[in-house]
């Protein structure tokens, strides 16, 4: 119980300076790693799921507040499987 409250409260703080002055994200994997014993692969993996959580749940409120012109930054398909398809084959033929 206590590892869980010391990472909401990390989360939190850091989530807190985030919106307040855009920076301090770098936080959150060194508590995850050195606070509670994570390797780093863990800890940037466990940040980083918190910050698609928070930036899915903005883009919802933007979105909900009329600030968002596109919910989905798709406006023309086909441009888009066109990309899609060459950065594949791009992969596949260079063994990335």
């Amino acid at each position: 119980m206590g590892i869980w409250l010391m990472t909401a409260a990390a989360n939190l703080v850091v989530g807190a300076l985030v919106g307040l002055c855009g920076v301090a994200g770098f936080l959150l994997p060194m508590f995850y790693t050195a606070g509670l014993g994570m390797s780093v692969t863990e800890g940037l993996a466990l940040s980083f799921a918190a910050f698609i959580l928070s930036g899915v749940l903005g883009s919802f409120n933007y979105k909900k507040a009329g600030n968002l012109d596109h919910f989905l930054p798709v406006q023309d398909n086909k441009s888009n499987v066109r990309a899609g398809h060459e950065l594949f084959n791009y992969l596949k033929l260079s063994n990335v």
